[in-house]
């Protein structure tokens, strides 16, 4: 009985130790979906095909970090880094193929009166989810991130805000998902787009496309830079949630299906220095809510309708009002919903 019992334990340890993969591929400029493509896990024997809708699906695919290649006739090949298999969960990695035109016979072409300016290099860079993690500058924070790319710095230590190429901070603009957020920070200022602490839920993020210049003529009315931010959709098989703590508070998150074509993603955090206070010492106490949302639904194949939000509340006061060294604070209160 007990070299079974160690058999059945070692059998589902093995199963447990397995996780999926999945995702959907589209056409960077129609947004179509691609039929065939080939999604090979480097390193294994393992891949798949998209499906009608552009789908793909991979089980059993043992835990640990891959990279995925992705490619098909007519498209440039895609390589991804760094792709995490967790046990017993569905990872997603969408891809974005550019098509690619196939080569003929070769075509000699000489430069007489122009060319092109050798350092003249459009400023644009493109990260993804696993490169934010594995950042070890921005601690988990996208706009903390931001401030280690050539050409940003940032105004002070207690602010992550971005300044670009010497502009304000002001004239930078923060989209996501093609809604402009113009404080997508906790404790904002007027004219700023910094704060201590952002509002975006990290696990959200899909992918983002930072231009320190020359950007696309689709965003306007900004000076300095642009930074479109894209969110992923929630989990269309199963129910998920996740609780997470770190020095920017605590909180959780769910995921899941809705129907039989859509997600939702929804999180709520929040500070936690007022629980400790009075073991710091500290008399400015800081607290904040941010909560955000997602909720996709398929109208088509090719068509779908997003509802997002992203909220939060901010409050800070003094203790301790009455300590003769404090004259002058009394009474300081802050509060602020965006």
């Amino acid at each position: 009985m007990k070299q079974i019992g160690f058999i059945l334990y070692l059998n589902g340890f093995l199963c447990a130790a397995t996780g999926r993969l999945s995702g959907l591929i589209r056409d960077v400029s129609t947004h179509q979906p691609l039929i065939g493509v080939n999604v090979m896990i480097n390193g294994t024997e393992m891949g798949a095909a998209s499906d009608m809708e552009g789908y793909f699906r991979i089980d059993n695919v043992p835990v640990g970090s891959y990279n995925i290649n992705v490619s098909m006739i007519g498209y440039e090949a895609v390589s991804r880094a760094n792709v995490h298999i967790v046990p017993q969960r569905t990872s997603t990695a969408n891809f974005d193929l550019h098509p690619a035109v196939l080569k003929g016979e070769g075509v000699t072409v000489t430069a007489k009166f122009f060319e092109q300016t050798r350092d003249a290099i459009t400023s644009s860079r493109t990260i993804d989810i696993e490169e934010i993690r594995s950042d070890p500058v921005g601690a988990y924070d996208i706009m903390a991130m931001m401030q280690a790319l050539p050409s940003v710095v940032s105004g002070s230590d207690q602010y992550n805000e971005i300044i670009v190429r010497g502009g304000a901070p002001g004239e930078n603009l923060f989209v996501m998902d093609y809604l402009e957020i113009p404080y997508p920070n906790h404790y904002p200022e007027q004219g700023k787009s910094g704060g201590p602490i952002t509002m975006v839920d990290t696990e959200f993020i899909e992918r983002i496309d930072f231009y320190a210049g020359a950007f696309p003529a689709r965003y306007g009315e900004k000076l300095s830079s642009v930074m479109d931010v894209t969110l992923r959709e929630g989990n269309r098989e199963r129910h998920l949630g996740e609780i997470s703590m770190n020095m920017a508070g605590f909180g959780g998150n769910v995921e899941g299906p809705v129907s039989d074509n859509g997600s939702y993603l929804f999180s709520v955090k929040r500070s936690f220095l007022d629980f400790v206070i009075v073991s710091t010492g500290m008399q400015a106490v800081p607290q904040y809510w941010s909560s955000q949302g997602k909720i996709t639904y398929d109208l088509s194949p090719t068509k779908k309708i997003m509802f997002n939000y992203i909220g939060g509340i901010d409050a800070i006061n003094i203790v301790g009002e009455d300590n003769p060294s404090l004259r002058g604070a009394e009474n300081v209160e802050f509060d602020s919903q965006q």
